[in-house]
């Protein structure tokens, strides 16, 4: 393998590394509109998650509320460290 075989290889990989980044990037934010799904899920007295995880729903609740959405995005700081 010549060096501008080899030089355009490692050029074509680092464009993808990047694109696949980016995507992952914009794919880690968990939405408002996901954030209200889930908690009308663990609220569905069905599943009966208020009874065995009480704290959970709670927690879920807090985070669904506009003064704590903040905490909703901290899933990315999971997915760029791995």
């Amino acid at each position: 393998m010549n060096r501008q075989t080899l030089e355009r290889r490692i050029h074509l990989w680092l464009i993808f590394y990047i694109a696949a980044l980016a995507f992952w990037g914009v794919t880690t934010f968990p939405l408002a509109a996901e954030m209200e799904i889930l908690y009308t899920v663990v609220k569905q007295p069905a599943l009966n998650l208020q009874v065995i995880f009480p704290a959970l729903v709670e927690w879920i609740g807090r985070v669904n509320e506009e003064s704590f959405r903040f905490i909703s995005y901290a899933a990315i700081f999971c997915d760029w460290a791995h």
